[in-house]
């Protein structure tokens, strides 16, 4: 809910990506957790500042929209998580 104004439920873990960036000359190492989710509640308007814009893709498109390499291969994961569950 923290980013996005969504409630969810954890389906499973995706997996992690870790990448170093610079904030005010400092080198900082970061890693991101993701979460196959679904949705429960909540509104996108309600999304905090950290995010320009919060918006739902079909699964298809959302691969193609994805800025980064690794954030590609986590939605390749969720698709064929869903595709194993029946739930695509």
């Amino acid at each position: 809910m923290e980013e996005t104004g969504l409630r969810a439920e954890v389906r499973r873990p995706l997996g992690d990506i870790s990448y170093w960036y610079v904030w005010n000359a400092d080198r900082v190492h970061k890693t991101v957790s993701f979460f196959l989710m679904e949705a429960s509640g909540g509104d996108f308007s309600q999304h905090d500042s950290e995010m320009e814009e919060v918006r739902w893709f079909p699964a298809d498109e959302a691969v193609g929209a994805a800025s980064y390499r690794g954030e590609q291969d986590v939605l390749h994961r969720a698709m064929e998580a869903l595709a194993a569950e029946g739930t695509e």
